[in-house]
């Protein structure tokens, strides 16, 4: 009776022992990486000014820097005087049909004045038909003429619009000189400075965004029916003294297809298994560093603190 007794506590005690080994076990491991953007300048020219140094933080829209525009600015200029210039060189319609329709407004009460002695006798028909092909004429002469001049307005509008969509232009290219911070960040590297050149295209610096870290993780494909899209786990990072400091995660992305073992999982049995590619996010509290490696535990099977 003692034997089965002990029999009994000896099973318990693996049971308690293989639940703690399970729950002590990390479910991954993976790698932090900070978000990053190379800064470059969207304009070319000389930098009047560059107000960042390595180390400094800066926020999203933050002025940093302004590209020299002297000529751009002089472009700018001219092609306004050339679009003032082809306006006042618009012809007057109404100006130079003026003349013509003066002439017709007369021709107009000619025919009225000879129609009136026609019915009357006083005058021939013949008389009337001359000033009826005077109308005529003058029809014909206003029609060329306002023909000539839609045409000669539609070329200097187009030329217009031309030069306007190049001022437009110029003036983006000018916006473009201001160098303005895109992301909350830090500066990491810089590679240019005040009075460099650089041209458009050319990297400026290097921002860094540690706020919210991604945790880069593999999971095996056994674990994959408890991983969701905003789900939650908990993440373990080294701390001084061989302890362990802890971060709640939220999985942000899982891959639809599995890849073979990474570098990160160097067991044996595990480099026959697939794995999943997994990104964790992590609000960091300072105490994460780019490239820091981080155990995965998820929350119904995570160790205590």
């Amino acid at each position: 009776m003692r034997k089965n007794a002990l029999q009994n506590l000896l099973a318990a005690f693996i049971i308690i022992l293989s639940s703690c080994s399970e729950a002590d076990r990390p479910a991954a491991y993976g790698h932090f990486e900070a978000r990053e953007w190379i800064v470059s300048a969207a304009g070319s020219g000389k930098i009047l000014w560059l107000d960042i140094e390595e180390g400094d933080a800066l926020t999203k829209g933050q002025p940093v820097g302004q590209i020299d525009t002297a000529e751009l600015s002089l472009q700018k200029i001219h092609l306004d005087n050339q679009i003032v210039n082809l306006r006042a060189s618009l012809p007057d319609v109404g100006l130079q049909i003026g003349t013509l329709k003066e002439k017709k407004n007369v021709a107009e009460k000619e025919y009225l004045r000879v129609d009136r002695l026609v019915q009357s006798g006083a005058a021939d028909r013949k008389k009337l038909d001359q000033i009826e092909d005077e109308l005529a004429l003058v029809d014909r002469q206003i029609a060329a003429a306002l023909s000539s001049l839609h045409r000669e307005t539609a070329a200097i509008l187009a030329q217009i619009e031309a030069l306007e969509m190049q001022r437009d232009i110029t003036t983006h290219r000018i916006q473009e000189c201001a160098i303005v911070n895109p992301e909350k960040g830090r500066v990491a590297l810089q590679f240019a400075k005040r009075h460099g050149f650089t041209a458009s295209g050319h990297p400026l610096y290097k921002l860094i965004d540690t706020g919210e870290m991604t945790l880069h993780s593999w999971f095996p494909g056994e674990l994959l029916p408890q991983l969701s899209i905003g789900g939650e786990v908990k993440v373990a990072i080294d701390h001084p003294y061989g302890k362990m400091k802890y971060h709640v995660g939220k999985i942000c992305h899982i891959a639809e297809k599995p890849e073979f073992t990474p570098g990160q999982v160097q067991t044996r049995q595990n480099r026959a298994l697939l794995f999943y590619h997994v990104k964790i996010n992590v609000t960091n509290d300072g105490t994460i560093k780019p490239g820091m490696p981080a155990e995965i535990y998820l929350l119904n099977l995570s160790p205590e603190e």
